[in-house]
């Protein structure tokens, strides 16, 4: 088990952007990216979204390289990541009894 797991800590994982290639969805690159996965939450990591949605087919949103987006593909990125990552991170909210107070007390957890 990985210590930060014994520590109440929180670990998300998603695969990096990519370009798309039609022979990542057979054969040996289709088990490559299911080992991935399997690896992660094997050891009890969340493993958000798969590694597919994180793979870009339109080449005009990379940069220079497979790996480096511009600042569209960057943006389309990053708000996917906050979709994914979003539930794991947001509470409900409960009803401050103090909120209309005069009084203000600090409560460290």
């Amino acid at each position: 088990m990985l210590p930060l797991l014994t520590h109440d800590i929180l670990l998300l994982v998603a695969f990096p952007s990519y370009v798309y290639f039609p022979e990542y969805r057979v054969g040996e690159y289709e088990v490559f990216f299911e080992n991935i996965v399997r690896f992660w939450r094997d050891i009890g990591v969340i493993y958000l979204g798969n590694p597919y949605e994180f793979m870009y087919d339109d080449r005009s949103l990379f940069y220079d390289t497979a790996y480096h987006m511009n600042d569209l593909g960057m943006t389309i990125n990053t708000q996917k990541l906050i979709d994914l990552i979003r539930p794991y991170i947001e509470r409900p909210r409960v009803a401050d009894p103090l909120a209309n107070s005069s009084t203000l007390i600090h409560t460290h957890r």
